[in-house]
C-alpha cells in the first residue's frame, strides 16, 4: 500500500494541487545559490563582492541571504560599468 497526497493526484494548475518546490519564485537566495546564479563564480568572489557591498544581503534567522533584486542590481550595475568603459 502507498501513502499519497490526494492533492497530488489533482491535474496539474488545479488551484489546490501543490506547487512543486522548483517552480516557486524565491524572492532570496543562499549564499552559495547565489554565486551559482551569478555563473559559478568562486566563493572568494561573491564573499569580495558582499565584504565590498557591491552585493547587498541580508541576515533572516541567522542566515545571510541574497535578495533577488540584489542579484539584478549588480548585473546591471556590471552591464552600465561595462558599456561606460567601451
Amino acid at each position: 500500500m502507498t501513502n499519497t497526497n490526494p492533492a497530488e493526484s489533482l491535474p496539474a494548475g488545479h488551484p489546490d494541487r501543490p506547487t512543486p518546490p522548483e517552480m516557486i519564485r524565491r524572492k532570496a537566495y543562499s549564499v552559495d545559490e547565489s554565486r551559482l546564479l551569478l555563473g559559478g563564480i568562486s566563493r572568494a568572489s561573491i564573499y569580495e563582492l558582499i565584504n565590498s557591498g557591491e552585493l547587498q544581503t541580508v541576515m533572516l534567522c541567522g542566515r545571510r541571504l541574497v535578495p533577488e533584486q540584489a542579484i539584478d542590481e549588480l548585473l546591471r550595475e556590471s552591464m552600465r560599468k561595462q558599456r561606460a568603459a567601451a
